[in-house]
């Protein structure tokens, strides 16, 4: 720092007078002042864009947690009309299962199967369960593994062969040589699937007016006895 001696700073502030120096500090002061008002306005907005900020947040809060109550609802809506609908489904499914096991042994009869039983059957190995029949006929000669679905698919006709198999296996390792064969029902069943159903050899069957009717057979048309 540069040290200045009384005669220097006397002649350094010769030109200086009160009226000069006021002027320069009260225009100092001005630019304070704008700067502090500038600063404070500043300030005041800033505080402002918080609160409103601060008021959204709350406001996408209470949205958030609206939505969040109506989706909890609405999800419970859902699930009471699917577990409905679901029960509406089994109930349908049980009558038309109820409406064919009744009418299958006229059916069968009608065409020289005398059947003088007639249940729904869940074999075995063991404590695991192979396969379910939905209506299961006998008699000392035959047996008949009926599948019963509420609308049949080709897929039910795959899979009630396969059960066949299952079943066949079942009675042989029993002891039980009678002959076995297979029939498929539908409450609704395409055409182009009770075709396929007999060209796989088995019976198929239908709901016909306020009955039951087994599907017109093609001519040669021979069941599958496993």
């Amino acid at each position: 720092m540069t040290t200045m001696t009384a005669e220097e700073a006397a002649e350094a502030g010769k030109d200086l007078d009160f009226a000069k120096v006021w002027a320069a500090m009260m225009k100092t002061d001005e630019r304070l002042d704008k700067l502090f008002k500038d600063i404070a306005n500043r300030q005041a907005k800033t505080g402002e864009m918080l609160k409103e900020n601060q008021r959204l947040a709350a406001e996408g809060r209470r949205e958030t947690a609206g939505l969040r109550k109506v989706a909890a609802e609405t999800s419970r809506k859902v699930d009471k009309v699917s577990e409905n609908l679901g029960g509406i489904g089994n109930t349908v499914g049980k009558l038309i299962e109820a409406m064919f096991s009744a009418e299958l042994w006229k059916k069968f009869h009608e065409r020289g199967f005398k059947f003088t039983r007639g249940h729904r059957l869940t074999f075995w190995e063991g404590e695991n369960p192979l396969g379910e029949v939905d209506s299961f006929l006998e008699n000392g000669e035959y047996t008949m593994a009926v599948e019963i679905k509420t609308e049949l698919f080709i897929e039910d006709v795959n899979e009630h062969i396969e059960r066949m198999g299952k079943l066949r296996h079942y009675m042989d390792e029993h002891q039980d040589k009678r002959k076995l064969i297979g029939a498929v029902a539908g409450g609704v069943a395409a055409k182009n699937v009770t075709r396929y159903a007999q060209k796989k050899e088995l019976f198929a069957l239908v709901q016909s007016g306020g009955s039951i009717a087994i599907a017109e057979t093609p001519e040669g048309f021979v069941p599958k006895e496993w």
